[in-house]
């Protein structure tokens, strides 16, 4: 087995649910030849806690690395040559299995990723670690009204020099922040 830390990430606080995506690129796994695996574990999570095996319905536990260009489960087809078996190169993206946040905590900012075997050799040289982030979507409008009873809009009509206006200014954050004055 070969470990590697992650680290220099934040996910999301309670209350949120925490998404991640793993991405590897592999020489010399085999379609047939099973018995490796690509685990993750959480550096918050008690020592006893297992890694958890990575995994969807191209890259099965057990047979992780095996021949596959594949992202969320699905084989990539849309190259040249479109075939499911690249000879003993692997490209694969997957989410990672997070229910209820027990694998990936909230608040959680390292890991650990695991490379195993027992009897498929493979050569990893690329791995990506990606998780969602507070992201504030700010929609601002702005409204102009002369001093009329009723005010009358006056968006896209002239305007006279010292003509009194009033902005009326609007703020809603669309996001998954928390953000609600401005």
């Amino acid at each position: 087995q070969v470990d590697f830390a992650v680290s220099g990430f934040q996910t999301l606080p309670v209350g949120f649910p925490v998404n991640a995506k793993i991405g590897v690129a592999a020489l010399e796994g085999d379609n047939l030849k099973t018995g490796d695996d690509f685990q993750f574990k959480a550096a918050s999570l008690p020592a006893a806690t297992p890694f958890t095996k990575i995994s969807d319905a191209i890259n099965p536990v057990g047979n992780f690395f095996n021949e596959t260009i594949s992202n969320n489960g699905v084989n990539v087809a849309d190259r040249v040559p479109t075939s499911t078996n690249t000879m003993g190169f692997d490209i694969d993206n997957v989410k990672v299995p997070n229910p209820n946040n027990g694998v990936i905590p909230n608040g959680e900012s390292s890991a650990t990723l695991r490379l195993t075997t027992d009897g498929d050799g493979y050569g990893a040289f690329v791995t990506t670690f990606a998780v969602d982030i507070i992201e504030p979507k700010i929609v601002l409008t702005k409204e102009v009204f002369d001093n009329s009873t009723p005010p009358k809009n006056m968006g896209d009509k002239d305007v006279t020099l010292s003509q009194q206006l009033n902005y009326v200014i609007g703020f809603q954050n669309q996001g998954n922040d928390n953000a609600t004055s401005f």
